[in-house]
């Protein structure tokens, strides 16, 4: 373990040096936030700081996490009962709002494979987690059957590599995903229907621990972090929470 984390150190300084390397002398990346030329990643140091200013859990949604302007408490989405998906989960916490030119770095960083963003999601996240869910054990929605092997990563298992060795967050993979189905090619009706029978416990995993918080990338209708609470509960977790790095709620 210890030189697995060593490894995975060492390894992340030489792509970093060279990422800097590459932008300094050769291509420097334009900010995805302000366009403004800047180095490493496709964020400059305003647009950074800028994300790194993460609402606090007291002016969210307590079930969804969205923002509040005017309400209190709840808001009016999850005070409406025909519409509600969240059932299991006892909270969301989301860093962003899918919108404007977050849009755009949640495609640099999970489509376009602008893996710098990696480090600097992790921090923000580790930041919240440490802030909000430090006695939580975390635990990452896994990734479709075969994606790995297509695409050659993941970017939560990614994300969960650098929280577990620079920030020292120990990781639960306790989830295994069965179904093949891209989620975001469904609706949302279809999404509820498919969504119900793609999780599954790994094989020998006997505790669950009481309390849990799941990691996703983004929450669209929130069924596919439904479906892992539920899961979860029914085997014996007591309240799980969601840490999420964006939604569309």
């Amino acid at each position: 373990m210890i030189f697995k984390k060593k490894f995975f150190l060492i390894k992340n300084k030489i792509k970093s040096f060279f990422r800097k390397l590459t932008s300094v002398f050769i291509s420097p990346f334009e900010c995805i936030g302000c366009s403004e030329q800047c180095y490493e990643i496709s964020l400059c140091k305003k647009c950074q700081n800028h994300l790194e200013q993460i609402t606090p859990l007291e002016k969210r949604c307590k079930i969804c996490g969205k923002e509040l302007i005017s309400e209190l408490d709840i808001c009016m989405q999850c005070r409406r009962e025909d519409e509600k998906i969240i059932k299991h989960l006892d909270n969301v916490f989301p860093l962003y709002e899918y919108q404007l030119w977050k849009k755009e770095l949640l495609f640099q960083w999970k489509i376009s494979e602008n893996r710098g963003l990696s480090q600097f999601f992790a921090k923000n996240i580790c930041a919240v987690y440490e802030k909000y869910f430090f006695d939580f054990a975390l635990v990452p929605v896994p990734p479709r059957p075969g994606k790995i092997k297509k695409k050659g990563w993941d970017q939560i298992l990614e994300l969960c590599e650098y929280l577990e060795n620079i920030y020292n967050v120990k990781i639960y993979n306790i989830l295994k995903r069965i179904n093949v189905e891209q989620q975001k090619k469904l609706n949302k009706t279809e999404r509820l229907s498919h969504i119900e029978k793609s999780y599954i416990l790994k094989k020998n995993v006997i505790d669950i621990p009481e309390k849990i918080v799941l990691l996703d990338d983004i929450m669209t209708t929130g069924a596919t972090l439904e479906s892992c609470a539920k899961l979860l509960k029914a085997k014996g977790a007591k309240k799980i929470c969601a840490l999420t790095l964006f939604t569309k709620n």
